[in-house]
């Protein structure tokens, strides 16, 4: 682009979000002070680190209502480029986060067939897990009769679950296959 000072070339989104949180004995604590239960954190590793830490979950509607304003903005104003602070500036900023699909809402809104009305998926069923076993097979459908499509996912492997189908995840880490759900933490 050959900019700088991207903010006078932009427009900000806030979404409210804790961000990164720190496992103590009363649950996950923000920066600010405030506890969140098990349920409101994902754990998953951030585009610019490389291990896992504990993140505020982002609300499925905060997730939509991201999602229509781009959709309004990018047509109203010819937008070509939907950035984050963590791209804009790596190594001062983290936001939006692993936990915000970011990634799958720019594809989303910069790439559709704007002549076609009819229902999008849901961008909002997408949610990370972490693999637990030691070893877990992906597979190509979900029954354990499937071949394996891939080496086995490592203890720790952060995936990002695209569905669910009688006790199975289909997901996607750097493959995509089908795992047993009892075998990833969500």
């Amino acid at each position: 682009m050959g900019r700088s000072g991207f903010n006078k070339f932009s427009i900000g989104i806030e979404i409210d979000n804790a961000g990164r949180l720190i496992k103590s004995c009363a649950g996950y604590q923000a920066w600010f002070g405030g506890t969140f239960h098990e349920g409101d954190v994902i754990e998953a590793v951030h585009r610019n680190e490389t291990t896992p830490a504990y993140w505020h979950a982002y609300k499925e509607e905060q997730v939509a209502a991201v999602c229509d304003l781009c959709v309004n903005l990018v047509d109203t104003y010819g937008i070509t480029s939907i950035l984050g602070h963590e791209e804009v500036s790596p190594h001062r900023k983290c936001d939006p986060g692993p936990a915000f699909p970011l990634d799958k809402l720019r594809e989303r809104v910069l790439c559709r067939n704007r002549a076609d009305d009819g229902p999008e998926d849901d961008l909002t069923l997408h949610r990370a897990g972490l693999v637990t076993a030691s070893k877990l097979n992906i597979r190509s459908s979900p029954v354990i009769s499937a071949i394996t499509v891939a080496q086995p996912l490592s203890k720790g492997t952060v995936v990002d679950i695209l569905h669910e189908s009688h006790g199975w995840y289909e997901v996607e880490a750097r493959v995509r296959g089908w795992v047993k759900k009892d075998y990833i933490k969500t």
